[in-house]
This record gives C-alpha cells, sequence and structure tokens, in this order.
C-alpha cells in the first residue's frame, strides 16, 4: 500500500467533508510513511476541526520536527493552543509561522493579541 495514495484518499474525502474517514487515511499514511511533514500537517488540521486540539498540537509539532521550515503547521499549531489557552507557545509558533512567511490575514492582529 501506497502512503501517497491513502493521502490523496484523505484529502479527497476532506473535500467532501469526510473529517473522520480523512482522519483514518492520514494516520494511515503515517503507518505507512512517518517522514512526511505533510501527512502530519493534513493529520493536523483533520484534528482541529473535529476539536481535537491537544492531538492536533502534537500531529503539528511532528510536522515542524520533520520540517523546520514548515509554516503553515507553526500557524496552525499556534491556532490550537490559542484555543487551549497556551498563549506563550501560540504568540512563539505566530512569529515563527510570519518569519515564514505565512500572510494570514489575521496574523499580525492574532500576534498582538496572544503575544500580551
Amino acid at each position: 500500500k501506497d502512503a501517497e495514495a491513502y493521502c490523496n484518499r484523505a484529502d479527497e474525502k476532506s473535500n467532501i467533508s469526510d473529517s473522520i474517514g480523512a482522519l483514518k487515511d492520514y494516520e494511515t499514511s503515517i503507518k505507512l510513511d512517518s517522514t512526511k511533514s505533510k501527512f502530519y500537517l493534513n493529520l493536523g488540521v483533520h484534528q482541529m476541526q473535529l476539536r481535537r486540539l491537544t492531538d492536533a498540537v502534537e500531529s503539528f509539532s511532528k510536522a515542524i520536527k520533520l520540517n523546520p521550515s514548515e509554516g503553515a503547521a507553526f500557524y496552525n499549531r499556534a491556532i490550537a493552543r490559542i484555543d487551549l489557552g497556551q498563549n506563550n507557545g501560540a504568540c512563539l509558533d505566530l512569529i515563527s509561522a510570519r518569519e515564514l512567511g505565512i500572510n494570514e490575514p489575521t496574523i499580525e492582529k492574532d500576534i498582538k493579541e496572544t503575544c500580551k
């Protein structure tokens, strides 16, 4: 079985709002190949959608460990951390995301509100 195929199928399930199915396929893709940061990034996004915020933070952290220049992982981890009340970590993640080129429309406002 090909990890990329599971990732692609998960993306398709995501497009039809099947977050549970997508989550399972992303988990399978990671079991088959745990070296791709995008698998962890995508898994984390779906964990956030399902409000599994602690799991999402862990997935984004794994994506960052595999690819420290993955700005989207820093940004998404920051959002999960804000929702968990972990503002110190969220602040650092937002700053890293901005430095890595993430241009979310609210990032400056998020930094001002989180990094007090």
